[in-house]
């Protein structure tokens, strides 16, 4: 009698990951029109991980035809595209899909119409073939992973809004916690922890902690409108203005001053905050912090390569470009340029 509770709670435990993990990634596809594009293949993912997790669950209790389990693993290459494919566009979310990202589905493509061929014969009968098959889906996961966590380290925003803040800690924790169960799924498989179920379970509660998340974040998951997309200075005024910032800057290099706030460059050309900074997003798309910032480090550039300042530590040039510490100066100068200041200068 206890057996039989215990292997409903299994099937209850489970299951809850798969059902929520489904739900979530129709509701996903059915509102994708509406939803940033990033999440497209979040649900991809989700519905991904959920067949493969449910058909788990499922052989846990029943037999499954093998090459019905080669099809469920095959669908798993699908998951570390998707991991990366959802982060790019999440960071980069003004970004236009591009066809070629569809091509890191191409191993899933090829694979699917001979996986049925691969023998399975049960885990005490694994062939050469298979072994390699299976292996190489954990090798796929986490490259894809790793290599995702590094480009989002790289590339993450500094920005200091609250929305990029948001996306900038979900991501932290959406990587991590996959690069978890990529190596829980390798413990698994290969029998160094003989929990099958346990696969399940891990999964049901990532499922219900990014299902907390959604909830207290609901911004993840919303087109972020643009700030002025409805604001009444029309293009041509908005040119006027940001040419006249450019002029100031070219005549009097008025960013070299760090102190320079939205407000005190509002009084120096004569144009409302309001406007100044609409006039920025609009014709720049960017907004007024790094539109500065990118005029500090064309300044940093210059002086960099300059042979007559050749003498001066990167703490003087990071001060003479408008920088009030050294340490964001060299994070903006790499994340512009992809190199350290340093570098630029032995590269000149």
């Amino acid at each position: 009698m206890e057996s039989e509770i215990l292997q409903q709670i299994e099937i209850l435990l489970g299951s809850i990951g798969v059902i929520l993990g489904i739900f979530f990634a129709v509701y996903l596809l059915i509102n994708c029109k509406r939803l940033p594009k990033a999440n497209l293949f979040l649900a991809i993912y989700l519905l991904t991980f959920s067949l493969r997790i449910g058909k788990s669950v499922f052989h846990y209790f029943y037999t499954i035809d093998g090459q019905i389990r080669n099809f469920f693993l095959t669908i798993l290459f699908c998951v570390g595209p998707s991991i990366w494919l959802y982060v790019k566009y999440t960071i980069k979310y003004k970004a236009l899909l591009k066809k070629v990202d569809y091509l890191h589905y191409a191993i899933f493509l090829v694979l699917l119409p001979i996986c049925w061929f691969i023998p399975n014969n049960g885990p005490e009968n694994y062939s050469l073939i298979f072994a390699l098959f299976y292996n190489s889906i954990t090798i796929h996961i986490f490259i894809y992973c790793f290599f995702s966590m590094v480009w989002f380290i790289r590339n993450r925003s500094l920005e200091r809004s609250k929305h990029h803040k948001v996306k900038q800690v979900w991501l932290s924790y959406f990587l991590g916690s996959n690069l978890l169960f990529v190596l829980f799924y390798f413990l698994i498989s290969e029998g160094i922890f003989p929990f099958y179920i346990g696969l399940s379970f891990f999964f049901s509660a990532l499922i219900i902690f990014y299902s907390l998340r959604a909830l207290n974040n609901p911004i993840l998951f919303r087109v972020q409108v643009e700030k002025y997309e409805k604001s009444t200075l029309g293009s041509k005024e908005a040119m006027q203005i940001v040419q006249l910032i450019r002029y100031q800057f070219s005549k009097r290099r008025l960013y070299l001053n760090p102190e320079l706030s939205l407000a005190l460059l509002s009084e120096e050309v004569n144009v409302s905050a309001k406007e100044l900074s609409q006039a920025i997003n609009q014709i720049e798309k960017v907004n007024y912090s790094q539109f500065i910032l990118e005029y500090r480090i064309e300044e940093a550039k210059r002086l960099l390569k300059s042979e007559s300042h050749h003498n001066l530590t990167i703490a003087s040039i990071a001060y003479d470009s408008g920088f009030n510490s050294i340490s964001s100066f060299n994070t903006a100068f790499k994340k512009i340029t992809g190199l350290t200041p340093l570098a630029f200068q032995k590269n000149k």
